[in-house]
Parts: structure tokens; C-alpha cells; sequence
């Protein structure tokens, strides 16, 4: 019995040895666990803020002020003109499963095809889904209507959950205000004369003369007779008309 127990008593520190290196390889296991939690965590901070940064920079913005028109080129080939007081928003395009400009303010798109990778023209009311096209399309916030006019191929207009699609030809007029929209036959090669320095109007009432003729001479009207607001007017500007002469010619017609 006595030899019995002092093997019994032998094997005691043994087994209190082996639980102690289980629970310090426990441990361990456990601090191993949270360091690489801790780095994988850090990587993908760090990976997320560079990507978010690499796009930030990728990003180009195109700005005119009153009286200047630029012509860019984007990265997939489409040719835009920017009229006066706009810009234009875009990234780099490449790997992406669409192309997509931010609009604000009038641009000419001359739209590189491209039926896997559809281009978006976005502004705040309205977005312009195509695919290779020409088109004008008019998009200022301080006025009560937008409008895109397509000289070629198709654009479907989305907004909301609605969308309409227009043919060449046509001209789409969106009210902001009373949210509706109105499509109508109009002559969309002089809507887009702008870019080669004429601006020709026809019917066109004088509170949206007055916006336009704002951002090409650096002026401001003020209305003594609120009537006038809402006479029409046709004709044709030049880059190198003066405002005098402008004045005259709508003094005449009134």
C-alpha cells in the first residue's frame, strides 16, 4: 500500500506541470489571437483610407467662369465642351462598370461607344443613361428647369422611379417645381451652337435671357416691371457682341 501512494505522490507535480502548459499555451493562443486581429485590423484601415484617397485623387474637376467655354477630353475618348459658370466631375473610368460625369451647369457630350460600359451624365434632379451619343444637356441650380436636347444616337432620362427615352431631335424640359416633364421637337444643332461662339435663342422668355446673359458679360438685371419677365424673345449672340449693342437689339423687339 505504502509504495502505492508514493507513486501516487510522484505523479502529482507531473500533472500540475502538464495543466500549467496548457493554460499558458491557452494564453498564449489567446494574446496570439488578438495581436493578429489588432494587425489585420490596422491593415485594412490602412488599405480602405488609401483606396478611399487613391479615388479622391483620381478624381478631375473641370470648372469655367462667366464668359469662358473649355473642351476636355476623358479618359474613354468622350469629348465635352463646358459653357460658362459650369464644371464637370469624373474619375478615371478605368475597370469600371460604367463611365459617370456630375454635371452642373450646360455641357456638350460627344459620347465614346461603348455598349459594355455605359456613360451617366449625373446632376442633382436628373441622371442621363447612354451608351455613344451627342447631346446638350442644360442643368443650373438656382433655375427652374433642365433640359437635355439630343443631336444623336438615344439618351433615357431616369429620375426618381421614372425614365423616359428620347430620340434625335427631340428636346426634354424638366420643371422643377411642379415636377413634370415636357418633350417637343426643337432645332438641337443650334441649341448646341454655343461651343462655336453663337448662342441662338427662339422663344425664349427674358427671365432665361437675363440668367444667360449674366454668366456671358459679368452683369446683373434687375426687373422694375416684373411683366417683362415673361416676354419672348429670338436671335442670335456672338462671343464678340457687346452687351450695348445686345441691350439695343432687345430694346428694338420689345
Amino acid at each position: 500500500m505504502e509504495s502505492q501512494w508514493k507513486k501516487f505522490i510522484k505523479t502529482i507535480p507531473a500533472a500540475v506541470s502538464v495543466n500549467r502548459w496548457k493554460q499558458a499555451g491557452l494564453s498564449f493562443l489567446r494574446y496570439a489571437a488578438v495581436f493578429v486581429l489588432g494587425i489585420f485590423s490596422i491593415y485594412l484601415i490602412h488599405y480602405l483610407t488609401n483606396d478611399v484617397r487613391e479615388n479622391r485623387m483620381a478624381e478631375t474637376k473641370i470648372e469655367t467662369g462667366i464668359g469662358d467655354k473649355s473642351k476636355i477630353t476623358l479618359p474613354d475618348g468622350t469629348v465635352v465642351w463646358v459653357n460658362a459658370c459650369s464644371s464637370v466631375l469624373y474619375g478615371d473610368m478605368s475597370g469600371a462598370d460604367e463611365r459617370s460625369v456630375y454635371l452642373k451647369g450646360e455641357a456638350y457630350f460627344e459620347v465614346k461607344t461603348d455598349k459594355k460600359r455605359p456613360f451617366l451624365v449625373r446632376t442633382k434632379e436628373l441622371t442621363y443613361h447612354v451608351t455613344g451619343t451627342s447631346f446638350n444637356v442644360y442643368s443650373f441650380e438656382n433655375e427652374e428647369e433642365t433640359s437635355v436636347a439630343l443631336l444623336e444616337g438615344g439618351v433615357t432620362i431616369e429620375y426618381a422611379d421614372q425614365s423616359h427615352v428620347l430620340c434625335p431631335g427631340e428636346m426634354f424640359i424638366y420643371n422643377k417645381a411642379t415636377d413634370r416633364f415636357t418633350v417637343k421637337k426643337a432645332d438641337v444643332n443650334l441649341l448646341s451652337s454655343w461651343r462655336e461662339g453663337e448662342f441662338v435663342f427662339d422663344d425664349m422668355t427674358f427671365d432665361e435671357l437675363v440668367n444667360r446673359l449674366q454668366r456671358l458679360y459679368n452683369v446683373q438685371f434687375i426687373f422694375e416691371n416684373q411683366t417683362i419677365r415673361k416676354e419672348t424673345f429670338g436671335g442670335t449672340l456672338r462671343d464678340f457682341d457687346s452687351l450695348e449693342m445686345i441691350m439695343k437689339v432687345i430694346k428694338t423687339s420689345i
